[in-house]
């Protein structure tokens, strides 16, 4: 007990001698509380940290007319940052509101992280010298070393603070002493409303207050209106963040690193050509926006580094064969595993597909896509690197009877809920509208735990802003996941994705694939006709994967079923969106409305050009006789034609198989050219699937060779012809003009290259080339091809036999086609197709200059220059690299040059500045090709801005989505630190909410837009990201709007991120906005996500009431702020008081109240009542859901507890009575 009383005695003591100093004047009189000055006076002092931190750290204001009008000024020490110099200004305003009851004047210093000055009064002080002593306190020891060395040292240092002062108004700076190894420390500052002179005049008068009560003290403070001085013999609060060290150790450059610029120009030589082969290596991969793929925001590999990851890419390490290429298990130096994907280098039809996925997926960011992790390109070498992820992808869970089981209906349910959020991502989140195009259980990637994502992009497309489809000549994707629209018209939307996600849902349900149904009523054979007949015959149970058990809620899983079959309504229109689908599944009480007859009936798409449609070449044999249609074979004939395009693209473009048991087993074969891209294979072998099915409606072998943007050939019987050379003509046409050049030199040409041809061929089974005719400057194409189940010599013979008959029907023509059932030719006078694309022209070899050469060689002096400047910038890098070693220079964004945003920004010109935004200016500029940008600059003074402005380029450059702000890069050049954002045109919230005259643009319609619009960014950032952010300081002034008033969450300055387990933390540094910060983070300093929770509903609350939080003013001793002013007309049932009248009666009465109902659930005392933001979300968007009533909510805030008893006496008054808060602009 004693023990108990000596602390509580100290504590009292300890918050009785303040470091900080207000004094409420009785000269100028007194007023009434809660009259008009009272309420001017709050007023004025609840704009004065908005203002104050927007106006460089200092402002003077005035509030009503007189007698009742209160003039105030608000300043920062120079540097502060935003946070800490608007939390000081709080603080202060607090201070002196509960102190200052009825006085008409009042004043206070403040150190608070920072220095600080707020001053109020019923006259205009401003200029005027006040002198009068405020404070002379000497609050520590005397020095017990030499005294009058400190004097003297104190002396001399107050000497030089001074004289700076007299120049910057401010001074900080430190002197050691002779006699020790301690330093003494001093702030000076003067309010920037007087003169240089007097500020001069007033800090000499301080010093000679100084001889007279404090020398030899070890630290004090004097203070007068209109000046201020501080001294310490240690570094006090983070004054002298920005002040070097006198024994610093500058790093120069060694003599053995200029010797070797010096003396070795071989290396530099070998360096120059070294980067005129990877910028020629580069070139190819440019777009069509003159975007270089290397300034991606993805990390450019070496492409040795990722010979070493994979072992030379040995076989022992292939994960199997994707997209246009193999994919190999990597192992980093740092250990770290990684997937590998290898773009063949014979396919140069996968380039385009490499270049889409380097640049879609860099921009991506969400826990349900695959991460690029970044990319790779040396001469025909295209690599890209994901995340490794163990599990592989969902169909080798899903259609294996093994590991199905692993897939209990919990996972399963988890997985569909996971691509619904990527997909919605995609589609509705992320700043470019996406559509992936190829969905499938095949392109979900499980993680550890099994969790989903979204892989494969090289085919997806992004549209505009206001583009809601579009049309394809070249359909791809996988048959039986493509809806009617876009297989028949090559038209695609979001609307194709969710008929995708339909069948998906349906095969994760059932766990068999969409082919693997067979049906004996004549309809199509895939999962969508099983499924619809199931629900007409009200018989859905059937189809659950008996891999589940009975483990399954049977309501949830006939739920998904009935949305999965709204996702294949045969009219796009008639389908969800994801949105839609994501709340369907989210919220039970959503009524589902009744499907239609599903869209399955898949039809050959209609071709452009007719000469192509001539091309096609079907025989259907009668010779092995008929079979009855939907009988066993043909039940057998269609599901082997089914699986044949995933089988042939999956094994390098060739595979034979067979279906069912004799005498009802159908064989079949296909195959595409060498070199042809998966989905241009895949589409030829479904269109010749879709053909054959067509006109050989009864016979019981069919053989199509097709000619669809490639060549393919697909072939179906009752026995197997296996390795049997099939020589009967199928085709012998010449469907072009005789030549009108020489027709001997055509011959001649033509046997030319056919001989030529066929050598390959015999070899590769393929093989296409291009001759030169001798009488002119026309060349002659061609194609020729075996089916790889014959041997080489009889693949040889076979295409001998075509040149044969080609001497009989053809001499002469300039096109023809000669096919056989084991192999074909065709010939043309051009490039048919695109199977000449890999054929190399005669180039023209580009090669180094003897200029280039002579110059690398010639002029060392450059290259010296060069090697320096990469030194140096490497110097200034050095002090932005993370805890873990990554350098900032690194990250996703893109690094700008400062000479660059000097030009845009007109070397920072006064008229581009925007405002002070947080720990430096934020200026408007404008790139070279007319781009608007948002520059934030780091003031130079502020060290306590580093920290934040490598959080934002570290984390911001991490996320992507539309309700955040876009960070396009930055740029670091000694001292100057800058951040580049794209340009929004309306500022900030708070500008139009809490302006009387804008305030009338933001109806309800748009109010609620930026309350949802806020919850999604949220819940972005609190759910859907790979990282987990919490961004502490979500208030009206960081939310910016666009030119549609659509908001952006901004300012990510003190966010911090959570790993994959982490709920919550503790700091001893809390940051954000008073008011909006809730209990637990200001009394103990703890965060979590719910932390941001209650700043969103304090934002809701604002944006309603059309009001500040901090414009409150109670009359029965409560707490001055909106959350009591809400609790309150909620408990009187009086909420419609409260609404913006701005808005007038144009709301919606039961949203408007619901969305207050919401904004109190949030702001709830105790952090685990708080709703999360994926609760919010569907709180927000379905009126079903039964809120529940809100406890009485968390709105007295307490100051939290300091570690450091000189911090404790900084702080003003007791712990329970701050009442100020403000929300502040960026």
């Amino acid at each position: 007990m004693d023990d108990l009383l000596f602390v509580l005695f100290w504590i009292v003591l300890l918050t009785s001698i303040l470091v900080s100093a207000d004094i409420c004047f009785e000269r100028s009189g007194f007023f009434t509380p809660n009259g008009t000055y009272d309420l001017n006076r709050r007023l004025m002092l609840a704009s004065l940290p908005s203002l104050v931190t927007a106006n460089d750290g200092f402002y003077t204001t005035s509030t009503g007319q007189d007698p009742n009008r209160v003039y105030g000024l608000g300043m920062c020490a120079p540097g502060s940052n935003t946070r800490s110099c608007s939390d000081c200004i709080i603080s202060s305003s607090a201070r002196l509101l509960r102190n200052c009851t009825n006085q008409m004047e009042g004043i206070d210093w403040r150190m608070d992280r920072t220095l600080c000055l707020v001053r109020y009064s019923n006259r205009s002080f401003y200029g005027s010298l006040g002198m009068e002593i405020l404070r002379s306190e000497n609050y520590t020891g005397i020095f017990q070393d030499d005294m009058t060395d400190l004097d003297d040292e104190w002396e001399a240092l107050m000497i030089s603070l001074i004289d700076q002062a007299s120049t910057l108004y401010y001074a900080a700076g430190r002197q050691k002493l002779e006699s020790s190894i301690s330093h003494v420390y001093g702030v000076v500052q003067c309010s920037r409303d007087l003169s240089l002179e007097n500020c001069t005049h007033c800090l000499q008068q301080d010093v000679i207050e100084y001889r007279s009560c404090c020398r030899g003290r070890q630290g004090g403070i004097i203070s007068r209106p209109s000046c201020f001085i501080r001294w310490e013999v240690y570094p006090f609060l983070s004054l002298f963040d920005n002040i070097p060290h006198l024994d610093k150790d500058g790093k120069k450059i060694s003599k053995g690193t200029i010797v070797a610029i010096v003396v070795a120009p071989v290396v530099l030589i070998a360096l120059g050509f070294a980067l005129w082969r990877r910028r020629k290596a580069y070139k190819a991969f440019t777009s069509d926006s003159v975007d270089d793929i290397t300034t991606s925001g993805s990390l450019q590999f070496e492409f040795k580094a990722i010979e070493a990851a994979t072992s030379n890419f040995h076989s022992n390490n292939k994960l199997g064969h994707g997209g246009f290429g193999e994919v190999y298990n990597g192992t980093l130096p740092n250990g770290a595993q990684v997937a590998v994907k290898r773009l063949s280098k014979k396919s140069g039809q996968g380039e385009e597909e490499f270049k889409n996925e380097v640049f879609l997926v860099a921009k991506l960011q969400h826990k349900n896509l695959v991460r690029l992790l970044g990319f790779s390109v040396k001469g025909e070498e295209k690599i890209l690197v994901y995340e490794f992820l163990p599990n592989k992808s969902l169909d080798h869970f899903l259609f294996d009877p093994k590991k199905s089981s692993q897939l209990d209906w919990t996972r399963r349910y988890n997985i569909i809920e996971g691509i619904t959020r990527g997909i919605l991502y995609l589609h509705q989140d992320s700043r470019l509208t996406i559509i992936h195009r190829d969905l499938k259980a095949g392109n979900i990637l499980l993680d550890k735990d099994l969790n989903p994502k979204i892989a494969d992009f090289g085919v997806a497309r992004n549209f505009s802003v206001d583009q809601t489809e579009a049309t394809t000549g070249r359909v791809v994707g996988t048959f039986g996941y493509m809806p009617p629209e876009y297989v028949t018209s090559g038209q695609f939307s979001t609307k194709s994705d969710v008929y995708s996600f339909g069948v998906l849902i349906m095969e994760i349900i059932c766990g068999k694939k969409n082919s693997s149904f067979n049906e004996t009523d004549g309809s199509i054979s895939n999962l969508v006709t099983y499924v619809w007949r199931l629900w007409n015959n009200d018989s859905l149970l059937e189809m659950i994967d008996p891999a589940m058990e009975e483990n399954y809620d049977r309501n949830e899983v006939f739920r998904c079923i009935h949305i999965a079959l709204l996702c294949v309504q045969e009219n796009p229109t008639d389908r969800p969106t994801m949105s839609t689908i994501f709340r369907m599944l989210t919220n039970t009480s959503i009524t589902l409305h009744m499907p239609q007859p599903p869209g399955f009936v898949f039809r050959v798409r209609s071709k452009s050009n007719p000469l192509d449609e001539r091309l096609q070449s079907d025989i259907c044999f009668e010779r092995s006789g008929f079979f009855t249609p939907n009988d066993t074979y043909d039940l057998n004939r269609r599901l082997m034609l089914s699986s044949l395009p995933s089988n042939v693209t999956a094994n390098d473009g060739f595979y034979t198989t067979s279906t069912g048991q004799d005498p009802n087993r159908a064989y079949g074969l296909g195959m595409c050219v060498p070199g042809t891209d998966a989905r241009s294979c895949s589409d030829c072998i479904i269109s010749s699937s879709a053909r054959l099915l067509r006109n050989c409606t009864n016979q019981t072998e069919g053989i199509d060779w097709r000619m669809d943007r490639t060549l393919c050939l697909v072939r179906y019987s009752n026995r197997s012809f296996y390795g049997s050379l099939g020589l009967e003509i199928l085709r012998s046409d010449n469907y072009t003009r005789d030549v009108q050049a020489n027709m001997t030199d055509l011959e001649i040409t033509w046997e030319a290259l056919m001989i030529g041809l066929i050598d390959q061929a015999s070899s590769w089974y393929y093989a296409a080339g291009i001759r030169k005719l001798e009488s002119s400057i026309s060349h002659v194409y061609s194609v020729v091809q075996c089916s790889k189940d014959v041997s080489l010599e009889n693949c040889t013979h076979c295409l001998q036999e075509n040149v044969i008959e080609y001497r009989s029907c053809c001499r002469g023509r300039q096109g023809g086609i000669i096919s056989r059932s084991s192999c074909f030719i065709r010939w043309e006078v051009y490039p048919f197709l695109s199977l000449f694309d890999n054929i190399a022209p005669e180039k023209d070899g580009k090669k180094i200059s003897t200029g280039t050469i002579v110059a690398i060689v010639v002029v060392p002096v450059v290259l010296l220059a060069l090697g320096y400047a990469l030194w140096e910038r490497r110097e200034t890098f050095k002090a932005f690299t993370t805890d873990t070693g990554v350098d900032i220079t690194t990250s996703g964004s893109l690094k700008f040059e400062f000479k660059a945003i000097e030009a845009a920004t007109s070397n920072f010109h006064n008229t581009n500045k925007l405002g002070h935004g947080g720990f430096g200016e934020v200026y408007k500029g404008t790139l070279p090709n007319g781009t608007q940008v948002a520059v934030k600059r780091l003031s130079k003074m502020s060290g306590q801005g580093e920290e934040e402005f490598k959080n934002e380029v570290f984390l911001v450059a991490k996320l992507q989505h539309k309700n955040l702000v876009r960070l396009l890069g930055f740029s670091v050049k000694g001292e100057e630190k800058i951040l580049v954002y794209e340009f929004l045109p309306n500022k900030s919230l708070d500008h139009f909410l809490f302006d009387p005259k804008k305030s009338s643009q933001l109806d309800w319609t748009r109010r609620y837009n930026i309350i949802e619009g806020i919850t999604r960014g949220i819940l972005y950032l609190h759910q859907d990201s790979r990282l987990t952010i919490i961004h502490r300081d979500l208030k009206a002034g960081n939310i910016l709007l666009d030119e549609d008033l659509n908001p952006k969450i901004a300012d990510f300055g003190v966010a911090r991120n959570f790993s994959v387990d982490q709920t919550e933390a503790t700091t001893g540094r809390v940051v954000g906005t008073f008011g909006y910060m809730p209990p637990e983070y200001v009394t103990s300093g703890q965060f979590s996500i719910k932390s941001d929770v209650y700043s969103f509903g304090v934002l809701v609350l604002e944006i309603i009431c059309g009001k500040k939080n901090s414009s409150f003013n109670e009359t029965d001793g409560s707490i001055s702020n909106l959350v009591t002013y809400v609790w309150k007309l909620w408990n009187n049932d009086s909420l419609l008081e409260m609404i913006d009248p701005a808005m007038e009666e144009n709301y919606d009465r039961c949203e408007l109240i619901r969305c207050i109902h919401i904004g109190l659930l949030c702001v709830q005392e105790n952090h685990v009542d708080r709703p999360t933001m994926s609760t919010i979300y569907r709180m927000l968007t379905n009126a079903s859901i039964t809120l529940h009533m809100p406890q009485p909510p968390g709105f007295v805030f307490t100051v939290r507890s300091k570690s450091n008893p000189l911090e404790e006496r900084s702080q003003c008054g007791p712990s329970t009575s701050i009442s100020i808060t403000c929300a502040s602009p960026r």
